[in-house]
C-alpha cells in the first residue's frame, strides 16, 4: 500500500510538471521545424533545409524558439521568371478574376516588376545556391501542449 500511494504520488508530479511545461519539447520543436520547412519553401524555387534551434526562451507569454536554417536555390533567377511566364502564358483563365490575374501577372513579368520583387525578397542568386537564414518561431502553449504561433 505504501508503494502504490508512492507511485501514485510520482505518476502526478510528473504529470503536473509536463503539463506545466515552460516550454516544448524536442519532439513539438521538430514537428514545428518540419512544418516550417513545407510551408516556407516555394515551390520550385527553393526549399528550406537543415534548421536547427540555437536559443530558446519566454517572451511575454510565447516560447521562442530561434533558429537557423539554409535556403537551397533549386534554379536560377532568369530561369525561375522564364518558368513564370511559361505558366501564366499556358493558364486558361475561366472567369474575368482569373483573367484579369493573368493580365497582371505578365505585366509583372514583361516590365520586370517580378524580377525586382523576387531580387529585392531574395537577392540575386543560381541554380545551387545556398544562403544561410536567421529566424524567430514563437509557440503558444495551448489545451493540446504547443502549438507554432503565426498571425
Amino acid at each position: 500500500m505504501k508503494n502504490y500511494f508512492k507511485n501514485v504520488s510520482i505518476v502526478l508530479a510528473t504529470l503536473i510538471l509536463v503539463a506545466c511545461s515552460k516550454s516544448p519539447s524536442n519532439e513539438e520543436l521538430q514537428i514545428a521545424f518540419d512544418d516550417y520547412a513545407i510551408i516556407n519553401s516555394k515551390d520550385g524555387l527553393f526549399e528550406i533545409k537543415n534548421i536547427k534551434k540555437t536559443n530558446g526562451y519566454m517572451l511575454d507569454g510565447y516560447y521562442v524558439s530561434e533558429i537557423e536554417f539554409e535556403r537551397h536555390f533549386l534554379v536560377g533567377l532568369d530561369d525561375f521568371i522564364e518558368m513564370a511566364n511559361s505558366e501564366i502564358k499556358e493558364e486558361k483563365p475561366k472567369d474575368a478574376v482569373g483573367k484579369l490575374t493573368k493580365g497582371l501577372f505578365g505585366m509583372m513579368s514583361g516590365t520586370g516588376f517580378m524580377r525586382m520583387a523576387l531580387v529585392k525578397e531574395y537577392g540575386e542568386f543560381e541554380k545551387g545556391d545556398i544562403s544561410e537564414m536567421i529566424h524567430k518561431i514563437y509557440f503558444i502553449n495551448t489545451e493540446n501542449g504547443w502549438q507554432m504561433y503565426t498571425e
